[in-house]
């Protein structure tokens, strides 16, 4: 009996993981899961490798991802636990996804005229709503290139400012 509960508290040290430094664990499977903790235990970075492609999805503020393919707005901040990329093979092809989400304490329309202005001459097809939860717009890149980009714009219903959502898609 006692021999349980000692493999109990091991499994629940090994789950847990160890508070106060950074680690990496590596576990083995057809393909590769890596997963990176913080100090405190929370998951980092979770990287899953096969023959087929790697995702990885990243956690944290300040993590946004290089190859959007669009100007980040300026002073906005990605928000916790809201970006992520994969990349993988389709039909022998390499393709991928880059999202984040963002925020800015600046106004919605503030945000809409940066990107219409950042974007001029790519020819985006911009879209513009209002709803009960307020004001949306998007703005979509080259979708029927083997790269499209799309920016979702809302009001934040949570706390003042703007929510940006940006997703590169490259098929």
């Amino acid at each position: 009996m006692r021999s349980i509960w000692v493999l109990i508290a091991m499994a629940i040290l090994v789950v847990s993981g160890c508070k106060g430094k950074d680690n990496t664990s590596v576990y083995p499977t057809p393909g590769q899961v890596k997963v990176e903790k913080k100090g405190n235990g929370d998951v980092k970075e979770l990287t899953v490798t096969s023959e087929k492609g790697t995702v990885t999805f990243r956690t944290g503020k300040g993590e946004i991802p290089k190859d959007l393919g669009v100007p980040i707005y300026p002073g906005a901040d990605a928000e916790e636990g809201r970006t992520w990329s994969m990349k993988g093979m389709n039909k022998g092809k390499e393709g991928g996804v880059s999202s984040t989400f963002l925020h800015s304490d600046d106004g919605i329309e503030k945000v809409i005229a940066f990107y219409k202005k950042a974007l001029e001459g790519r020819t985006p097809k911009f879209f513009e709503m209002t709803s009960p939860n307020g004001r949306m717009a998007s703005f979509a890149i080259d979708t029927d290139a083997p790269v499209s980009i799309n920016i979702m714009i809302a009001e934040s219903p949570d706390k003042k400012g703007t929510q940006i959502h940006i997703t590169r898609v490259q098929k």
